[in-house]
């Protein structure tokens, strides 16, 4: 596994590499995502960068005045032990709909396998570790009966002081199809 550097960030040559080693999923810093919400929300998080640094501190976030369009798309999490394993905080109507339950309160660990972990907790720790988006796009086929929904994923990673290691991640889920 990669070792951050001292202020807890990857250095973009390992990113890159670690992203390209993702299981199953594609994973690219910096994309662009295809769906118009994940782009509002994308928008919107490079205008709290602006404003407060990159990442920019949680506490930057207020869900009331992101784009309403993007809300039901949100799942927030929050580091546990430096990335140990990530709590989703708040989880958004779409997200909930797709995968058939609220997850909000619940550990990584506790919603999934360890088959799921072992997909899903390398891009939370990748996303954790960046001071950029990551957007990810891949099948959810580590999920109860759904190998045939494609997930697009925008996570974006916040603070708790400006500038400072990501304690939160803020993500954009779209679904679709094939």
């Amino acid at each position: 596994m990669d070792r951050p550097s001292p202020d807890g960030f990857l250095p973009p040559d390992e990113a890159a590499a670690a992203a390209a080693r993702l299981a199953g999923f594609t994973a690219a810093f910096d994309a662009a995502p295809s769906c118009a919400p994940l782009d509002l929300l994308l928008e919107h998080w490079r205008d709290l960068c602006a404003a407060h640094g990159a990442p920019p501190p949680r506490r930057a976030f207020d869900p009331t005045a992101a784009p309403r369009s993007v809300l039901p798309h949100l799942v927030l999490s929050e580091a546990i032990d430096g990335g140990a394993d990530f709590r989703h905080r708040l989880v958004g109507a779409t997200v909930v709909e797709w995968f058939g339950f609220n997850g909000t309160g619940q550990t990584l660990s506790q919603m999934h396998d360890a088959q799921g972990l072992e997909r899903v907790m390398p891009v939370y720790r990748l996303a954790h570790r960046a001071d950029r988006p990551l957007l990810v796009t891949g099948l959810l086929d580590y999920w109860r009966d759904k190998d045939h929904v494609r997930i697009e994923a925008l996570m974006l990673p916040f603070a708790e002081t400006p500038a400072g290691p990501a304690t939160h991640l803020l993500q954009g889920l779209a679904f679709g199809y094939g």
